[in-house]
């Protein structure tokens, strides 16, 4: 895996706590890769508007997918995508529909919440397709 190495020192256990910006910046790429390794076409990463920020956009066939990207050092009793929870759904929920109304288009969407941890050293990943509904 690309990431891999970059994971491996992130995590060291000799290493001092990593800044949370940079374990969340290494899961995004981790969670990137995976997108694009089943197929998803990546259309943004970080998309920020007044509202917010979602972490990635990507299109899986004719579905647009807004990703909530949950990164942990390691997996733990709660799970890192039962993080995300009514407020943050809510939250994406408005920003997936500014951008649909920014991007002037109505296509299916979808709600993913993609989880990266490691184990001893190698990242591990949990894609939870259709996370949430948007009712």
């Amino acid at each position: 895996m690309v990431f891999g190495s970059f994971f491996k020192r992130l995590f060291r256990t000799d290493a001092k706590v990593a800044p949370s910006s940079a374990l969340g910046a290494a899961g995004e790429k981790i969670a990137a890769q995976h997108l694009q390794r089943i197929g998803c076409r990546i259309v943004a990463r970080n998309w920020r508007s007044r509202l917010g920020e979602v972490d990635i956009i990507c299109e899986d066939k004719d579905t647009l997918v807004f990703v909530e990207v949950k990164a942990a050092k390691h997996l733990s009793a709660l799970p890192p995508e039962l993080r995300v929870n009514r407020r943050k759904r809510r939250k994406l929920l408005t920003l997936a529909q500014h951008y649909l109304k920014v991007n002037h288009t109505d296509r299916p969407v979808r709600f993913d919440v993609v989880s990266v941890w490691s184990e001893n050293g190698t990242p591990q990943i949990r894609h939870v397709k259709d996370a949430f509904s948007t009712r």
